[in-house]
């Protein structure tokens, strides 16, 4: 009896959907936040509510609500466009009758999408305009990603807003990587990236790489000789972190404001590249949420409070932490991973020796703490032109004053009916 119980217990695991947790995540996160535009009212986005835009839009993979403004002397109608994209295991995931499984997904995104406060501000505006506005939530993890590193896109009228998500699930602590093996990748990570002059180092580097061969495949990782060219690979990195956690101390002691200036970039540029003022970085985390915003001019103000040094793990695959002495928490940790990496060839599966350096904030990050502590700059600082005109807009509107009217027109659709696309 016992044997047809364990039998049918491993019949019912291999049949469960296997599927990346990230790209649940942001679809979850993207219902909510179009819940949010959905509403006509301040009261908070329930389970419910993302459940069902859910499973209205998993079919379609597109589909759009018209919700009405508020205002009662013009009938207006907002649209709003909710579009997913994600790999078929997830969808296959999303399908399904029972969600439970990621039920801290939900709790996160709940947490995050009723508590934000510039989000908040704009669906307010936006349902109080008297206007016609095109709001689109765009989740589309596997369309054309060049350019951006938001998972989650919001546009209001065509533009982008300061709303764009970076997001992450507990586990994901890397927001950046340089991955190669010659000492030009070192260059583009230390000196490009920090402005840590290592070029010295070029010689012995080079020298330690003499027995490695970047042509060598294996078929088995265990393997004597593939362990042999990793431990080749990894004594040649650690002469560079060494230098590079000396370095870093050697200007974290006197704070060089230049150096300092250029830390806050790197981090910045590693969570958003080139659109640091319109990303957030977002973690939903076990049932809560982090978020950094690094383009903010309070996040660079905090950066310059911390009480910075840097630490190399003397065992394993090189590691730098650089971390707060105040709090003894890390603000971001650098690490060497030496991996044999897998592919499929004609002979077979195969294995050949790669590194990577991934940069990383990790769960107790400080980079995190300090949301909290500019959650009210945060929604002041740095604003947009459309934000500017949103907040005086909410300001005619709570002082009475009538909306102007928009002089857009649009077919009016059903209240609160969906439009698959």
């Amino acid at each position: 009896m016992r044997d047809l119980i364990n039998l049918i217990t491993q019949l019912s695991e291999s049949t469960e959907v296997k599927f990346n947790k990230g790209d649940v995540a942001e679809v979850v996160l993207g219902a909510a936040m179009t819940a949010k535009f959905r509403k006509t009212d301040d009261s908070e986005v329930t389970e419910a509510e993302v459940t069902q835009i859910i499973r209205e839009v998993v079919s379609t993979k597109s589909i759009e609500y018209d919700r009405p403004d508020i205002v009662k002397a013009k009938k207006v109608f907002d649209e709003i466009t909710f579009k997913i994209g994600v790999p078929k295991k997830a969808m296959e995931f999303l399908k399904q009758e029972d969600l439970s499984k990621v039920v801290d997904l939900f709790q996160s995104a709940l947490g995050y999408i009723n508590s934000d406060k510039r989000l908040d501000r704009q669906a307010k505006i936006l349902r109080s305009n008297a206007k016609v506005d095109s709001i689109i939530v765009n989740s589309d993890g596997v369309g054309d990603q060049k350019g951006t590193k938001a998972d989650i896109k919001l546009t209001v009228n065509g533009k982008q807003t300061r709303n764009q998500i970076s997001l992450k699930v507990t586990g994901g602590e890397q927001f950046a990587q340089v991955s190669g093996v010659g000492f030009d990748k070192q260059k583009a990570l230390w000196k490009d990236g920090l402005g840590l002059d290592i070029e010295p180092l070029e010689q012995e580097y080079d020298e330690a790489m003499e027995d490695f061969d970047s042509g060598l495949k294996f078929f088995s990782r265990d393997e004597p000789e593939a362990q042999e060219q990793k431990q080749i690979v990894k004594t040649a990195m650690r002469i560079v972190y060494q230098e590079a956690a000396n370095k870093l101390n050697d200007l974290l002691k006197t704070k060089d404001e230049e150096f300092l200036k250029g830390l806050n970039d790197f981090i910045s540029k590693g969570i958003a590249g080139e659109e640091q003022q319109y990303i957030e970085l977002v973690k939903l985390d076990k049932g809560s949420f982090k978020s950094i915003r690094p383009g903010s001019k309070a996040f660079k103000q905090l950066m310059s409070k911390f009480d910075l040094v840097a630490e190399i793990r003397e065992t394993g695959d090189p590691l730098i932490t650089i971390k707060d002495t105040n709090t003894d928490k890390p603000l971001i940790t650098i690490r060497a991973k030496i991996e044999l990496a897998s592919s499929n060839t004609k002979e077979g599966k195969t294995y050949r020796v790669y590194p990577r350096n991934y940069i990383e904030a990790p769960k107790n990050s400080i980079l995190y703490s300090t949301e909290s502590e500019m959650s009210d700059e945060k929604d002041t600082d740095d604003k947009t032109q459309d934000e500017e005109d949103f907040e005086k807009a909410a300001d005619r509107i709570a002082k009475g004053a009538k909306p102007r009217p928009s002089t857009t027109k649009k077919k009016v659709g059903n209240v609160g009916r969906a439009k698959r696309k």
